[in-house]
């Protein structure tokens, strides 16, 4: 695999997966592409933090997958989730490819984007100036170039931070890829729906995901239905033993067995505050 031996075509799409949180994420953006009726290879860079689980999901919804080891980010003045941002740079050395086009996770793409595989050795979108976000990348993948940056990773300066775009000053019906850049928050978390925009978008792709293994149509992990069945069946559970325990029993028994050293004063007590 890691030699490009299932490889297609001399194009890719390709994104990266670091472990099973962003699985969701990869499947919707696979099959936004091949919704736009492309027929590129489609890589996933997988590090050992995927489960085999995730693994055997992503070849069967057509992703060819690509081995790969954790670069770790040597800029310390960073937000934590970029430890391994890195990593992307090694899109660089997937040499079996005359040109890719690398896209985030959490990337969505709406329109047919092949020609963007007629840009030059490298383009990507510019932001603040000298700076880009990488979320979205074209790269002519050469060993040379790699090899170069891998000897500069520790020595060259980097900014490595969020860049937030002003995506409402862009006419919708021109947009071809969304990414949903709102730092930690994104469109598979639910509670994040009024934050994160357009998230109906990305609903609408991921309810269009085929059951490529069982239970896996629409999005569905069949690995959380147990534990998300206990928890909707928590309460009823609850309920049943509050009704039919033996505390329940006891208070609806029509009062505490009588002793014969206590008096009818502190009998009627007793009973009086039973009823209340």
């Amino acid at each position: 695999m890691a030699g490009g031996c299932w490889a297609k075509t001399d194009e890719a799409y390709v994104t990266l997966l670091y472990g099973d949180e962003f699985l969701l994420g990869v499947r919707v953006l696979g099959k936004s592409i091949q919704d736009t009726g492309s027929t590129k290879d489609m890589v996933v860079l997988v590090s050992d933090g995927v489960s085999d689980y995730a693994k055997k999901l992503l070849r069967a919804d057509g992703w060819i997958l690509w081995p790969i080891s954790l670069l770790a980010n040597p800029n310390q003045v960073r937000p934590k989730r970029f430890w391994g941002v890195y990593t992307k740079l090694k899109i660089f050395n997937l040499t079996r490819y005359r040109k890719v086009v690398y896209l985030d996770a959490d990337t969505i793409v709406l329109k047919n984007i092949d020609d963007l595989f007629n840009c030059g050795r490298f383009c990507a979108n510019l932001k603040h100036s000298e700076r880009l976000n990488s979320g979205v990348m074209v790269v002519e993948p050469s060993e040379t170039v790699f090899n170069d940056m891998m000897s500069k990773v520790n020595s060259s300066p980097s900014y490595t931070g969020d860049v937030f775009y002003v995506q409402w000053m862009v006419n919708e019906t021109e947009l071809k890829v969304i990414h949903y850049t709102l730092g930690p928050l994104k469109p598979w978390d639910w509670w994040t729906a009024w934050l994160v925009k357009p998230v109906d978008v990305w609903q609408n792709a991921r309810v269009k995901l085929e059951e490529s293994l069982p239970g896996t149509g629409g999005g569905r992990n069949p690995n959380q239905q147990l534990l998300l069945k206990l928890l909707f069946s928590f309460p009823y559970v609850l309920y049943y033993y509050v009704t039919t325990g033996p505390a329940f029993r006891f208070k609806s028994g029509g009062g505490l067995p009588t002793y014969s050293g206590v008096s009818a004063t502190s009998s009627s007590i007793i009973k009086s505050n039973q009823q209340v």
